[in-house]
């Protein structure tokens, strides 16, 4: 007998208890191992056409350049096509008022075999939950982590900052955007959250750890997870997946 190994996942997206529209975007696709969520910038115009250009243009993006890549998996260029897709989105909206100034986060994960890059933009997060902890893998784009970095604030003031929300970078921004990337071991049962900040400004990572500890399926992870942030209040859209590497015997 051998093992192997295969990826489920689920992903489910709300508006939430207070907006009316949902700006959040996500796909997932087991055949290419891209996953990503977008977070459309509800202060900036279209942000829901931003971040629904983001899910049907980044996968496609994506898997033409994994076609012709045959380098180490940690050199993928994730961050040189973030970059681009933002310069992008920028030009394209320059002289259109209606879209001018339209934006979205992005949290991205590119999965091959047993490890996984991770790369964002803005607030939407990736998370590593492994023999029941919880890492979190992404830094908020945000002029509060920013101030935080410069040591002006304490980590404690973060989360009630009132600059917590104001993104540094985003797809769409003027200047070159600057995503970083991280590459981690997946081991069988290992998952990976990827969200939106309607998430994780309504649960903290024990609650959310609490969840994925006590939940089976990437399907009912998803569904409790967004069914406690709207108890909480609910007050933005609120999007997640679940991917989970399963071990399979043959």
């Amino acid at each position: 007998m051998s093992n192997s190994y295969t990826f489920t996942y689920a992903g489910l997206s709300v508006p939430g208890q207070v907006r009316s529209e949902n700006q959040d975007r996500w796909y997932g696709n087991p055949d290419n191992g891209i996953y990503l969520v977008a977070d459309g910038i509800a202060s900036s115009p279209e942000g829901g056409l931003a971040a629904t250009i983001i899910v049907e243009v980044l996968p496609n993006l994506i898997e033409q350049k994994l076609k012709d890549f045959s380098g180490n998996f940690r050199n993928f260029p994730l961050q040189q096509i973030l970059t681009e897709l933002s310069d992008r989105l920028y030009q394209k909206t320059q002289h259109q008022p209606r879209l001018e100034g339209m934006g979205s986060t992005v949290v991205v994960a590119v999965i091959d075999q047993h490890q996984g890059l991770i790369s964002h933009l803005g607030d939407s997060r990736a998370y590593l939950w492994h023999k029941r902890t919880l890492q979190q893998l992404t830094q908020d784009h945000s002029l509060a982590n920013l101030l935080l970095d410069y040591h002006a604030i304490s980590p404690e003031e973060v989360t009630y900052h009132p600059s917590r929300n104001q993104l540094t970078h985003y797809v769409g921004m003027a200047q070159p955007a600057q995503p970083e990337v991280h590459l981690v071991a997946l081991q069988p049962g290992d998952r990976l959250l990827l969200c939106s900040d309607g998430l994780t400004n309504m649960l903290s990572q024990d609650q959310i750890l609490t969840i994925l500890n006590e939940q089976a399926s990437s399907q009912i992870c998803c569904q409790r997870l967004i069914e406690w942030a709207n108890l909480l209040g609910g007050k933005d859209n609120i999007t997640c997946i679940v991917i989970e590497r399963i071990e399979t015997f043959e």
